[in-house]
């Protein structure tokens, strides 16, 4: 493969390094951009400012209307489970049904189901 190869790869959202899944469809392509984002907000103010805030909020208020106790804490338990997921999906050490699965016992435990 030439360098032409896999910057074009690359730009389709192909996987080109050893032991990569190939290619990156639909859902994975999404959640590259996520992840890139995440990790983007993680070294800058203004990315970190879009993001996060307005999301949790959201969803603690969410929680809070379902007499969630301990709400605010629920919802960065929730979103941060799911960020972690991600990146175990991204991996290859987690599948999305799996995710989704864990995340409904949770879902479960806090009496939303």
């Amino acid at each position: 493969m030439t360098a032409q190869d896999r910057r074009g790869a690359v730009a389709n959202g192909e996987h080109t390094g050893p032991g990569r899944r190939q290619p990156a469809h639909g859902r994975d392509r999404r959640t590259h951009v996520a992840v890139a984002f995440m990790a983007r907000a993680a070294v800058s103010p203004t990315f970190a400012a879009a993001s996060s805030p307005q999301l949790k909020d959201h969803l603690t208020g969410l929680l809070r209307n379902a007499d969630v106790p301990a709400a605010t804490e629920q919802a960065e338990i929730l979103l941060s489970a799911v960020d972690g997921m991600t990146v175990r999906i991204l991996a290859g050490h987690l599948t999305p049904e799996a995710a989704a699965e864990a995340l409904d016992a949770h879902l479960t435990r806090l009496g939303l189901s």
